[in-house]
Order: structure tokens, then sequence, then C-alpha cells
């Protein structure tokens, strides 16, 4: 179904000359993109509604996109499957973040923070059928990681130590990073599910 409401899209485009001919894959791509994106964050924003977790997911869903934008990643065969992935990874590290006690929060985040830049370190940036890479855009992309994983430890940090009432946000935010680089590591990048 979304294929075939991003064909019609990119064949009214070529028909108001919006586009030529040769251009229409790419275009019936990118639509496709932009409709599972925003099934994908309707769906999640329905959910985190419903369960009084609003804040806590865009947080979690920030972090988690501004890495993977540059990073890379593991990507699920069919739209469903990516949809129910990330509903369960936002939603359980949510629920891990609530249940880690106060005494630990700062520690937990600083923990995975690290593991987020070993992995950084190690697997950025990913490359995937639809997006293989040059040498050149792999050095890039993985500067552009580097970048966002050391500005988002220090405002994930510096909400934590500044204000210990939303600590909880900034471990939210830290595990939004972690979830995003365990996409990267081999064993779930070289198979989809």
């Amino acid at each position: 179904m979304i294929n075939k409401l991003a064909c019609y899209t990119a064949n009214k485009m070529v028909q108001t000359n919006a586009i030529t001919r040769q251009d229409i894959d790419s275009y019936i791509f990118g639509t496709e993109m932009l409709i599972i994106t925003l099934a994908k964050g309707i769906g999640l924003f329905v959910i985190a509604c419903f369960f009084g977790l609003l804040i806590e997911a865009t947080i979690f869903i920030l972090a988690f996109s501004s890495l993977r934008m540059q990073a890379g990643g593991f990507h699920a065969r069919s739209f469903l499957k990516c949809f129910f992935i990330t509903d369960i990874i936002t939603f359980t590290s949510i629920y891990i973040a609530y249940i880690i006690p106060t005494d630990f929060i700062l520690i937990s985040q600083i923990a995975f923070l690290i593991w987020t830049i070993q992995l950084i370190l190690q697997f950025a940036p990913i490359e995937t059928p639809n997006k293989p890479l040059t040498s050149h855009e792999k050095r890039l992309y993985k500067t552009r990681s580097y970048i966002v994983v050391i500005i988002g430890t220090i405002l994930a940090l510096a909400l934590s130590w500044t204000s210990p009432h939303h600590s909880i946000y900034g471990l939210i935010f830290s595990l939004g990073f972690f979830c995003e680089g365990i996409t990267l590591v081999p064993l779930f990048s070289k198979k989809a599910l």
C-alpha cells in the first residue's frame, strides 16, 4: 500500500512536470520514506500519549534518530517490523530508565554513554544496500557521528548534573544513543529481521 501511494504521488508529479521521468525512482523512494517516517512518528506519538510518556519518548527518539542519521544501523525488512521494533526499544528503554534507582542514574548514564562511544568508534558508519558509501563518505559520517555523540553526551550529562530532578531525561537520552549504538553491531546490521 505504501509503494502504491508513493508511485501514485510520483506519477502525479511527472504529469504536472514537477519532476522528470528519469527521476521517478528517487521520488518514489523518497515518498515511501516520508510516508513510513510519518506513520511511525504518529504511531509512536499516539502510544506515548496513551501511556503518558510523550516527553520521555520524544527525548529517546531525538537521541536515537540524531545519531542514526549519521551512523546508520540495522534495518528491519518491513515497515511493520520496523514500527514494532522501534516501539519495543523505545518503551523498554524508558521502563529501564525508571527502574534504575535514583542513586545509580548518573553512573548508569555515564556507562551507557561510554558503551555508545565505543560502539561508534568501532562500527560507525554502517552501509546498507540502499546507501553504499564511498571512503570519503565513510570518513564524513564517522566524523559526524563523533560530533553528535560528543554534543549529545555533553547535553545529557549537563542536564543530569545541573538538574537532578530531570536526570531521568538525561538517562533516557543516553539510552537512546546506546540503543542506536547497538544497531551498529554487525550481528544486527548484517541480517535483517
